[in-house]
């Protein structure tokens, strides 16, 4: 089992697609005109965060499939569901080694 930390704030949104993520905010001072801000990265708790987060993933694998062993990017491909991998191995050698590639 693994899990990929902070994915939510390593995946950027592209300018075109910050609209979509904008928010207001005043820093507590109600008397104070609020700011309109634009997320540049996606947000913890998104519905559509598993979406994402599996194109990326798979993307990136795709992107550098020729850089990394065959079963990591298998794995990468087949064993990932947003940011959890699941995957067995038959030695502790084996895993060591995809949890460096990886």
């Amino acid at each position: 089992m693994g899990d990929i930390e902070a994915i939510f704030h390593q995946v950027r949104v592209s300018p075109q697609h910050r609209d979509a993520l904008r928010f207001l905010w005043r820093d507590g001072n109600l008397s104070l005109q609020s700011e309109t801000y634009r997320m540049a990265v996606h947000l913890f708790g998104g519905v559509w965060n598993p979406c994402w987060a599996s194109f990326a993933l798979k993307r990136t694998a795709e992107d550098h499939k020729d850089d990394f062993d065959p079963q990591a990017i298998q794995t990468v491909m087949e064993n990932f569901y947003a940011d959890d991998c699941l995957k067995s191995v038959a030695s502790e050698e084996q895993a060591k080694k995809l949890v460096r590639e990886l």
